[in-house]
């Protein structure tokens, strides 16, 4: 069965961008959505945020960002994550990355 991912970056700071590298630096929040039709729940709440024991257990996607070089998850005290599940299944899932990109090369 396929699962539809939705996702959505927020750039929270650019660079430094190297030349000779040919890469740059950006550090973001990048959120995740999709429905699991198997989590539905009725209750007096209708969003449950999930802690990280309970979120490891549940099915998160596989996704990266494809000219990147190296990814790093802040973990500073905690992981930067959040896992919240909605009564009707969706999950939504955030995190903080910093992600150090290849550039394209132009005129090529």
């Amino acid at each position: 069965r396929i699962t539809q991912v939705k996702t959505d970056i927020y750039v929270t700071s650019f660079g430094p961008v190297s030349d000779t590298e040919m890469e740059y630096t950006i550090d973001v929040f990048f959120r995740q959505s999709w429905k699991d039709e198997r989590l539905r729940f009725k209750g007096p709440m209708q969003r449950l945020p999930l802690n990280n024991l309970l979120a490891s257990k549940i099915w998160t996607p596989d996704t990266f960002f494809h000219n990147g070089k190296k990814s790093i998850a802040h973990n500073m005290t905690t992981p930067n994550k959040l896992l919240r599940l909605e009564d009707d299944g969706t999950l939504l899932y955030t995190m903080r990355n910093c992600v150090k990109q290849m550039m394209f090369a132009f005129g090529t």
